[in-house]
């Protein structure tokens, strides 16, 4: 296997999101438990950094679209390949969901989006609850899918690190 890396670009997304996602994913957990006044203080920072997500995911794609990432010639089984490259599209699939679902909530709640006080977002006129519960519940079902997929991405990076011992995580880095 070559050793050859991503592109900077690529690579600094990549980790910017996995910060922000990890972010994301404890504050949304630590909020559904406490009903405390702290957990105000995080909503609105969840929404704001929420929002950043969006924006870097839609960044990440346009880039992906115009510099496919160099694919290195694997040698694994095709079944192994298809996996990897459902899990990877399925991450996609819930980066851009989940933000999106969120958003959508605040919006059916008539709750302000505030993205760290420099503009809000717009909010519905008249709130429907049932348009907000059912995305809401929506919003934390595709944060759970995207712990999983993120638990067998993590699986395949140990694989391929520890046991291959490939330097596919060397790629990234």
């Amino acid at each position: 296997m070559t050793d050859s890396k991503y592109s900077l670009a690529l690579r600094i997304t990549h980790w910017l999101m996995a910060v922000l996602l990890a972010f994301m994913l404890v504050s949304g957990l630590l909020m559904t438990r406490s009903l405390e006044g702290w957990q105000l203080n995080v909503l609105g920072l969840h929404k704001a950094v929420g929002f950043v997500v969006l924006g870097l995911f839609c960044l990440r794609v346009a880039y992906k679209f115009i510099h496919p990432a160099n694919r290195v010639s694997r040698n694994e089984p095709g079944w192994k390949n298809k996996v990897a490259d459902i899990v990877h599209g399925l991450m996609y699939v819930m980066m851009a969901g989940i933000p999106v679902t969120g958003l959508m909530s605040q919006y059916f709640a008539s709750r302000p989006v505030s993205i760290f006080g420099l503009f809000h977002l717009p909010v519905s006129e008249q709130t429907d609850i049932i348009l907000y519960s059912a995305v809401r519940e929506l919003h934390g079902l595709l944060a759970a899918a995207l712990i999983a997929l993120i638990l067998l991405h993590l699986g395949g990076v140990i694989f391929h690190q520890f046991i291959k011992k490939d330097n596919t995580l060397r790629r990234m880095i």
